[in-house]
């Protein structure tokens, strides 16, 4: 059996067999896979924010890195979940290196008091789950799949539907305004942005997955958006009332590192202000921003739940197209067994 230990995470070498191992496993197979950089998720370990601790752990064969675990603990909400993931190389595999992982990753979270597990698992598009390794085995340690979300891609350069382009800010509603920005939030704007954040996530559909709103201020926000700087270009349409009531923003992220893809991360529009097409229009006005900040990339990632047929639709009318479904796996140990639906 594979020897399992947490990886040094200021020793680049070892570090670095530990990522290899972590993307050989997650891209295998998969259309469009997309993994954070390895200078960014490194310097999430050697320089951990407030909201999250963040563990690689390696299983090591001979000195080989042969397979590769990565375990989340927030620090602010949900503070008896972790998220786990487990990858190995798909020539190594059947050796009971996930397995192994697993059990000490099982020992870890319940002796760190976090009986609750989540794990990502990507199915490629027009397969089950029942089809796919990590699926299978998820299923079989007792996790159960509690929430779904396409993953879909977006071909770039890219357009927006003609009724939204060239000016999205033309086809507002009268009592609306635009604001845009590459790079921190404008002082001026952390308010209203911390505020919509705090509102998508009570309003984000979730499935059945254990969640706490994630509750946002401007001091919070703001340690996270120069966290995310090092290692991400962040664009951000906002749209507000004349009033200056915020109503609703998108944000796309560009990883410095990777110069292939794009991800359109957020995307919300508060209950109140539904059903006027400010998400498209949103959309609209930030692949205009994209456009001028995307160097070569050529594609545009985004997740969006089953649950949420409205985003879907808007989504479909920009062009995106489905390449796997992430399923959100939940193990609830804290009774001794897998939580049942």
């Amino acid at each position: 059996m594979p020897e399992i230990r947490t990886v040094d995470v200021h020793d680049d070498k070892a570090l670095t067999a530990w990522y290899d191992a972590l993307r050989a496993g997650a891209t295998a197979q998969r259309r469009a896979p997309l993994l954070q950089p390895y200078s960014a998720m490194a310097g999430t370990f050697r320089s951990p924010g407030p909201a999250k601790r963040r563990i690689p752990v390696a299983a090591l064969d001979g000195g080989d890195t042969v397979g590769a675990m990565l375990v989340d603990f927030p620090l602010m909400e949900n503070l008896t979940s972790a998220e786990v993931e487990i990858n190995v190389p798909p020539e190594l595999r059947g050796r009971g290196v996930g397995g192994a992982l697993w059990q000490w990753g099982v020992e870890y979270t319940d002796g760190e008091g976090r009986p609750v597990v989540h794990v990502e698992i990507h199915v490629p598009d027009g397969q089950s789950p029942m089809e796919w390794p990590g699926a299978r085995f998820a299923l079989r340690r007792g996790f159960v799949s509690v929430n779904v979300e396409d993953h879909l891609v977006l071909p770039l350069p890219a357009v927006a539907p003609a009724a939204l382009s060239p000016e999205p800010e033309k086809a507002l509603p009268g009592r609306y305004e635009l604001v845009r920005w590459a790079g921190v939030c404008p002082d001026d704007q952390l308010d209203a942005l911390a505020a919509m954040r705090t509102v998508m996530s009570q309003d984000v559909p979730s499935g059945e997955a254990a969640h706490e709103t994630v509750r946002w201020d401007a001091e919070r926000l703001r340690v996270n958006e120069e966290r995310m700087a090092r290692s991400y270009l962040s664009l951000v349409c906002l749209v507000r009332t004349t009033a200056g009531e915020p109503a609703g923003y998108t944000q796309i992220l560009l990883a410095h590192d990777d110069g292939e893809n794009a991800i359109q991360d957020d995307t919300f529009v508060a209950r109140s202000h539904r059903g006027q097409r400010l998400s498209a229009l949103l959309k609209a006005a930030n692949l205009e921003q994209l456009e001028r900040h995307r160097g070569g990339r050529r594609l545009l990632h985004t997740w969006t739940s089953e649950l949420n047929p409205a985003m879907q639709k808007v989504n479909a009318g920009f062009g995106f197209r489905a390449v796997e479904q992430t399923h959100i796996y939940q193990r609830d140990g804290s009774a001794g067994t897998a939580q049942q639906r």
